[in-house]
């Protein structure tokens, strides 16, 4: 037996003494899914016997399919229109930046008469040998590069290879709009090949391959560049190949230098050589021992030699 419980009364909260009203302003819908009934407006189509919801929805679609049809035509038609749109635009943008480049380029090679002729200190046992390509490769864009060569007190002898050197990179420059002019001075310093700006000569720049890239930033596009990543990545090793004191580090640089070539015609797979393969090869140049260069290497180093004329 369940015993009951007696529950206590409550008093309401809210008395609502007056009677609901149920506005009569409302429109009444006949129902559709009643059988003989007609239903006004765009559902008249629908079968009187067509008591499924799924079927009533696929009529209506047919019914409507000419409609969509069109629709997605005319949707058709303003991508298409909005394709050739874009295609115009990076068209223009394509234009604009070419035209920026050579006004840009132009103002920057006009600066050049008004620069501070340049001094490099270079050391005996590190030829520079870029400033040859550099001169060759920039004579042929207009821009001259006038080298004069001088000997530092410390420096007693010069080999034959720098005596070859100098009577090839001072040679006179003719029919050029531009000139720098380039003091090389010979001297007996330790870290390479020196640059420095000014009669002061407070800043100075270190290493040949960052002397690269000075001279790159003064004549933008003369001479084709890599990727920024790639130039920066390359001329960091050529750096450390430079300084190599062991045959550890200079096997370890020659290798990945070699794996970056691989089976293209220049470093970084660009058309056309690069102020990569100028730092690289002058690099090459400047090793004492040759042995660990492979032989795709050194067919590599034979075209930028005839690209160049080192």
């Amino acid at each position: 037996n369940i015993e009951r419980i007696t529950m206590y009364t409550v008093s309401p909260i809210i008395t609502y003494e007056n009677g609901i009203v149920l506005p009569d302003c409302m429109y009444k819908v006949n129902n559709i899914h009643k059988e003989n009934i007609r239903v006004p407006g765009p559902l008249q189509h629908l079968s009187p016997n067509c008591n499924n919801v799924s079927q009533q929805v696929n009529l209506i679609l047919k019914k409507q399919g000419v409609d969509m049809h069109k629709l997605e035509q005319h949707q058709l038609e303003i991508l298409k229109k909005l394709a050739d749109l874009k295609l115009e635009m990076l068209s223009l943008k394509e234009n604009l930046l070419k035209e920026c480049s050579i006004n840009s380029g132009s103002s920057t090679l006009s600066t050049i008469q008004d620069l501070t002729p340049i001094v490099i200190f270079a050391s005996p046992c590190q030829i520079p040998y870029s400033l040859i390509a550099i001169q060759n490769l920039w004579q042929k864009k207009n821009i001259g590069l006038e080298i004069k060569s001088y000997v530092h007190s410390s420096i007693l002898i010069l080999p034959t290879q720098v005596q070859e050197f100098i009577q090839q990179i001072t040679r006179p420059i003719f029919n050029t709009q531009y000139t720098l002019k380039v003091t090389l001075i010979w001297k007996d310093v330790s870290f390479g090949s020196e640059l420095v700006i000014g009669p002061t000569m407070l800043s100075s720049i270190k290493g040949e391959v960052n002397i690269l890239r000075y001279l790159n930033c003064i004549a933008p596009g003369a001479i084709e560049t890599a990727s920024e990543h790639e130039m920066n990545v390359i001329f960091d090793v050529c750096f450390k190949l430079s300084r190599a004191k062991t045959q550890k580090d200079i096997q370890y640089c020659l290798r990945f230098l070699n794996a970056k070539l691989g089976k293209n015609t220049w470093i970084c797979n660009t058309e056309h050589l690069s102020l990569v393969d100028i730092a690289v090869s002058s690099t090459l140049k400047q090793l004492q021992n040759t042995n660990d260069v492979t032989q795709n290497m050194t067919k590599w180093l034979q075209r930028c030699t005839e690209v160049v004329t080192y």
